[in-house]
């Protein structure tokens, strides 16, 4: 009788484990992202999930985003989408309200946003070739062309794709097939290109060295064409400090000082296949989509 009493609790058991432990590995399946923590080694290795989505943005009061490619949070909490396709930037609460929608006769495709202290907003136009700035009312204040510094490159190109400001103003760019680095611009100077910064390395493999001794002059000179790849997404702290992402390889996550080297020393852990973005928050935590 207790045998029985005993192996009737253990099947119980079996199905309590089932209904609770099930639904948990459920939800964490359905999460398209994962969680990291640093150890006591200082190595970031996986851990619970952080944040489970319970809502899904879409809309402000049934205007709907198409093709929206980036978002900046102000300090009120509302909602700046870079409403791509639509031409158009749109302001909004989380909740959905619809604050305003910026549109201008400039846009081609604004892609990237960003605000600076006075809540002035930026926005990066590939197609437009230019970085719009607007006043917090939304008016039109300025558009920044490509440079025409000799240190810039007449050939280079200035597609920007993505935009921050720092805190003393500094306008930081990604340009679309730029390799020379981040562009650094200065509205206070006659001609606004102050420096590249924090450029990706080229990094070459085995097999392609061991390609530059068996190819011939033409193939090498095509290799010599390959360019390091541009980040496609830009994010700059309270600190100043400059995170990039790169869909490549050893790229990944970069934290980038003043002097445009990365503080990150294992790379191992930032490597992702399609990072959109990246954003930090309260106690050194980093944000990767």
């Amino acid at each position: 009788m207790l045998k029985q009493r005993n192996k009737i609790k253990y099947i119980l058991c079996i199905l309590l484990l089932m209904f609770v432990i099930k639904p948990t590995n459920l939800i964490a399946e359905s999460i398209a992202y994962k969680s990291y923590t640093q150890d006591g080694y200082g190595r970031y290795v996986r851990t619970q999930t952080a944040y489970q989505p319970t809502e899904t943005l879409n809309a402000f009061e049934g205007e709907k985003f198409n093709g929206a490619e980036d978002i900046v949070l102000a300090e009120d909490g509302s909602i700046f989408v870079a409403d791509t396709l639509n031409k158009r930037i749109i302001h909004g609460s989380s909740q959905g309200e619809l604050y305003a929608i910026l549109t201008y006769e400039d846009f081609v495709s604004p892609m990237g946003l960003a605000l600076d202290s006075d809540n002035n907003l930026y926005v990066a136009d590939p197609h437009a070739g230019a970085v719009f700035m607007f006043s917090s009312d939304l008016e039109f204040l300025r558009r920044f062309d490509k440079p025409t510094h000799p240190l810039f490159g007449q050939h280079n190109n200035f597609q920007p794709l993505k935009v921050d400001v720092d805190s003393s103003g500094i306008i930081y760019v990604i340009s679309k097939g730029n390799s020379n680095g981040i562009i650094q611009l200065n509205p206070d100077m006659d001609d606004t290109f102050l420096a590249y910064f924090g450029a990706n390395e080229l990094l070459f493999s085995l097999t392609t060295f061991f390609r530059k001794f068996i190819f011939t002059d033409e193939q090498l000179s095509r290799m010599n064409a390959i360019q390091p790849p541009t980040p496609v997404a830009l994010h700059i702290d309270e600190e100043g400090l400059v995170y990039t992402l790169t869909q490549s390889g050893t790229q990944g996550l970069k934290k980038l000082n003043l002097a445009g080297s990365n503080m990150f020393e294992d790379q191992a852990i930032y490597n992702y296949n399609y990072p959109a973005d990246v954003v930090t928050g309260r106690q050194d935590s980093i944000y990767v989509a």
